[in-house]
């Protein structure tokens, strides 16, 4: 499996009420550092905060136009990218077709908890955001889950 690029969906997964938990931060920089993957943020904006906060991480945004389903239009953002090599986060109704079409998709929990949806298309489920960007930083713990 070769990932390039982190897409993550904001409000639920890596962000409560619109604000991105600053704990994150440093596993962000680590990610970056790194060079191995690409990180990304795609969101509906529902508190519409996101431009501004996925900036100050260093995060690309893309916030969704809704010309269509917000579930093929983050599905179309990761075809963009290369649906095969993006890992992909998130928790909600929007997310579970990236999620099941991504190289590696991740359900987080978290404390708006996850869609039953997004639960089944997932590869894997996470806790916490913390716990996946970890797992990225640590390969091999994602084989171990993971082998078959």
């Amino acid at each position: 499996m070769t990932l390039e690029h982190l897409v993550m969906d904001m409000n639920g997964t890596i962000a409560t009420g619109g604000v991105i938990n600053s704990d994150l931060a440093v596993l962000f920089d680590q990610l970056k550092k790194a060079k191995t993957l690409a990180l990304h943020v795609v969101t509906a904006d529902t508190f519409g905060t996101a431009v501004e906060m996925a900036r100050s991480f260093g995060l690309d945004c893309h916030v969704l136009r809704k010309e269509k389903v917000e579930a093929e239009e983050k599905l179309d953002y990761i075809d963009s990218l290369g649906s095969e090599k993006c890992v992909v986060m998130g928790n909600g109704n929007n997310d579970h077709l990236m999620l099941e079409n991504a190289g590696l998709g991740i359900a987080v929990l978290g404390h708006e908890g996850v869609a039953t949806q997004c639960l089944l298309s997932a590869d894997l489920v996470v806790q916490d955001p913390k716990d996946a960007l970890l797992l990225l930083l640590n390969p091999e713990r994602l084989v171990a889950t993971l082998r078959r």
